[in-house]
């Protein structure tokens, strides 16, 4: 094989595989960023404990019924 023509080749694949990366790059740009299992833990936490003092809230108290 020639060189100028395995030149030509590899030339070829190094400009389609660029393009490939930017592509995905792109991509990857527009996906929301996933948060650590522990920020997710943390959130539902929060999110379970506002919801039990919410619902402890709304039974009446003994001292108002008394």
């Amino acid at each position: 094989m020639n060189t100028h023509l395995l030149e030509h080749l590899v030339r070829a694949h190094q400009d389609e595989a660029r393009a490939k990366a930017a592509h995905e790059a792109i991509v990857r740009s527009l996906r929301p960023a996933r948060q650590p299992l522990r920020v997710w833990t943390g959130l539902l936490l929060i999110r379970t404990g506002r919801w039990l003092a919410h619902s402890a809230a709304k039974r009446p108290s003994r001292a108002a019924t008394a």
